[in-house]
């Protein structure tokens, strides 16, 4: 202002009026509100001296020659003005939305069930959830700003902290399943993108040790029923056979691919295909039920076996578990030892004969 209007700027009011907006502007966005304020308390008593031929205040020097100057001075000092209002209105509103965000993500954060953690550019803890802490085992504030080689043990805190470092190089999510506190956790980290500033890292992890150990359990019981010596179908309402295991495979004689689609009364004579419905709803209503059946293909020689059939239901669809075994070596070990049984018989009535005799 001093260069503008002072006694060594030789500028004339009628032009040198116009730059106050850009002036306050200046020292608006130098941070002080009340700059502003002092911009407009300026112009007003530049134009009430003007007004009432009064030399200006301060460094305004030189009165305006016309009114129509005053009110144009009026007007430009109250646009200004209003422009910074505007700005000054819209900061707040932005603060207040951030503070709403803020709020928002925070409460989102401290009630999610599921462990929420956020990494900075350098692989360290800004901030986790509540949950995330129960995952850990440690309050937030023990973690914050401590890196995943420091905050796990061992070889699962550098391969951690790898995979971190991987996720903010290329950008590619990393999913991992890691065991913390003895439970296993499934947990997706990513990055994420801020526009002027480095990218962070977030990351999400559900525990997954129930849906492990039963996963688990379910393969062993998938495999147990492969390489068991019985063999087991699993058949549908309809009487076809959706699942076969090796066993049934070397019981019929066909690879077990081979078996699956086939009814059921096509490899056990003990079933037709018209009593297969009441058989169906029997076995659904008693749950179990345990039978001699004569297994084979049709024009194949039929095998005499040891049949137990349970009915099962699996997310919502009914099945019936058929498992057999092949009785032929047990009859043969059966008739083996009735014959032992008949001739050690005859070899004592003989003594007995001889004995008398």
């Amino acid at each position: 202002t001093a260069l503008v209007f002072g006694p060594a700027g030789g500028v004339a009011m009628e032009r040198g009026y116009l730059l106050l907006p850009a002036l306050g502007w200046a020292a608006y966005r130098s941070g002080l509100r009340g700059a502003s304020l002092l911009g407009l308390a300026i112009a007003f008593a530049a134009a009430w001296s003007t007004s009432r031929g009064l030399p200006a205040p301060g460094p305004l020097q030189r009165p305006l020659s016309t009114d129509h100057e005053v009110q144009l001075l009026l007007a430009v000092s109250l646009s200004a003005t209003l422009l910074f209002a505007a700005e000054l209105e819209e900061r707040a509103a932005a603060e207040a939305a951030r503070r709403d965000s803020d709020a928002l993500f925070g409460a989102f954060m401290d009630h999610s069930p599921a462990p929420l953690f956020m990494l900075g550019g350098d692989g360290r803890l800004l901030r986790g959830s509540r949950s995330f802490e129960r995952m850990m085992g440690q309050p937030a504030e023990a973690l914050a700003g401590r890196s995943a080689e420091e905050a796990l043990p061992g070889e699962d805190g550098r391969t951690a902290a790898a995979e971190d470092a991987a996720v903010l190089a290329t950008g590619t999510p990393v999913r991992v399943d890691r065991r913390i506190a003895g439970r296993t956790h499934d947990i997706v980290k990513f990055r994420i993108e801020r526009e002027g500033h480095g990218p962070l890292i977030g990351g999400v992890a559900v525990d997954v040790t129930e849906q492990r150990q039963a996963a688990r359990s379910l393969r062993l019981a998938q495999v147990a029923l492969e390489r068991t010596f019985t063999a087991v179908l699993f058949v549908e309402p309809s009487g076809r056979v959706t699942w076969a295991n090796e066993a049934a495979g070397r019981l019929w004689a066909r690879p077990p691919g081979e078996l699956v689609g086939r009814p059921i009364w096509e490899l056990d004579a003990v079933f037709d295909e018209a009593g297969w419905p009441e058989a169906w709803r029997r076995l659904r209503g008693e749950g179990a039920q345990r039978l001699e059946g004569r297994v084979g293909l049709p024009g194949a020689p039929r095998l005499e076996a040891e049949v137990g059939l349970a009915f099962v239901a699996v997310d919502g669809e009914e099945y019936v578990a058929y498992a057999a075994r092949d009785l032929t070596e047990r009859r043969q070990a059966e008739a083996a030892q009735r014959l032992a049984s008949v001739r050690s018989e005859e070899r004592r009535v003989g003594k007995e004969c001889i004995a008398v005799c």
